[in-house]
């Protein structure tokens, strides 16, 4: 009888009868697991115990859980089952995100053996163990509770529990780079830096997406750019295959360096980018180093990264009257409520619009 950890990082046997030997600090963490069957018959049993020796004492004499129960009708194996079909539909680090916050927080809270037991009280306890001790941030704690309500309706299973007791979400800022700031940071990098920014800038493309971004991605003719799935990779969202324009004189710039270089269309126009891990591969995408370097350099302050510019991008044709549904088509969001944030930010901000708003009390300072 062996005693399997499947934290990430881990997953594997960590304990069989008659092993000796010092197991890290992550594999001593809870939950622990048994395998019964092999082969596709194969499922995974979550042990009760909450350590070590726990854990072996639980597994010699027999685990608490009722191995008679179908294994269709456990929380854990249906978690499983779950996953199988994130990872085989969804992008990489959806998936792994995924599988973080429903086994390493969602089953680490709730200890019910079958899915059917699951009650408003397991939700509840939930929520109470992401704040306190899961150590995410409030966004971070809102994701994995929005994980576990999604796999409760993909399995069928409904819990009566009201959004607003959810945990709630910390409203990020909108920030952006002003236009004199991105001109001071082009002028503190290299070449190639240069090029990344620009694009980034000019399509509102996210980082991976750059970096898988190939040279038959683009419509020299209309200057129209594409985010189009790869072999190996596909993009974040449905909606994230898309299309966007961009200026004509970028996209005659890659031109220029695809017949310079002799490169085919289905070539990465950026083939020196960085591997970032992702789980148990490489995917491609930019060191935020160059940016951030650059960013010092121009004595910029804030944040400084590849999304910035993508909320740069966006801001930037709100301002020139893009109505707000080709915006959310061009950087592929789904819902509006992004948008909507993007657009107060520009607008509060207008000068216009903030005659408009605060002329009305003009006439008391008139009358001080």
């Amino acid at each position: 009888m062996k005693i399997y950890n499947l934290q990430d990082g881990i997953r594997k046997a960590i304990w069989e009868p008659g092993q000796a030997g010092r197991l890290s600090e992550a594999a001593q963490r809870a939950p622990f697991y048994i395998r019964k069957g092999t082969g596709k018959n194969a499922s995974w049993l979550r042990l009760a115990a909450t350590t070590v020796e726990e854990a072996k004492a639980e597994a010699l004499a027999g685990p608490v859980i009722d191995t008679s129960t179908p294994r269709s009708a456990t929380l854990v194996s249906k978690v499983a089952d779950y996953l199988a079909e994130v990872e085989a539909v969804n992008a990489w680090k959806t998936y792994t995100d995924y599988r973080s916050r429903l086994e390493n927080h969602f089953l680490k809270s709730c200890k019910k053996t079958l899915l059917s037991d699951v009650d408003r009280k397991d939700l509840l306890a939930f929520k109470t163990y992401l704040a306190k001790d899961s150590g995410l941030s409030p966004n971070s704690q809102h994701n994995s509770f929005l994980s576990a309500m999604i796999f409760l309706k993909w399995a069928n299973h409904k819990v009566e529990i009201e959004t607003e007791e959810w945990p709630q979400p910390e409203q990020r800022k909108v920030e952006e780079y002003s236009l004199e700031e991105v001109q001071k940071m082009l002028a503190n990098t290299n070449e190639e830096g240069r090029l990344i920014m620009l694009c980034l800038l000019s399509s509102g493309m996210r980082n991976n997406e750059l970096a898988h971004f190939t040279y038959g991605d683009i419509d020299f003719e209309h200057s129209v750019w594409g985010v189009n799935a790869k072999e190996g990779w596909k993009p974040k969202t449905k909606k994230g295959a898309r299309e966007m324009p961009v200026p004509a004189w970028l996209t005659a710039e890659l031109k220029a360096r695809k017949d310079a270089l002799g490169a085919k269309s289905t070539d990465y126009i950026f083939p020196t980018a960085k591997g970032i891990n992702k789980g148990k591969v490489r995917e491609r995408g930019f060191s935020t180093d160059f940016i951030k370097a650059a960013a010092k350099k121009a004595g910029v302050e804030g944040r400084a990264d590849c999304h910035k510019f993508r909320s740069t991008a966006v801001t930037n044709w709100l301002r020139s009257a893009t109505s707000m549904t080709d915006a959310m088509n061009f950087v592929g969001h789904v819902h509006a409520d992004m948008m909507q944030r993007y657009a107060a930010h520009v607008n509060v901000r207008d000068k216009e619009a903030h005659r408009r708003v605060t002329g009305w009390a003009d006439q008391f300072h008139a009358a001080s």
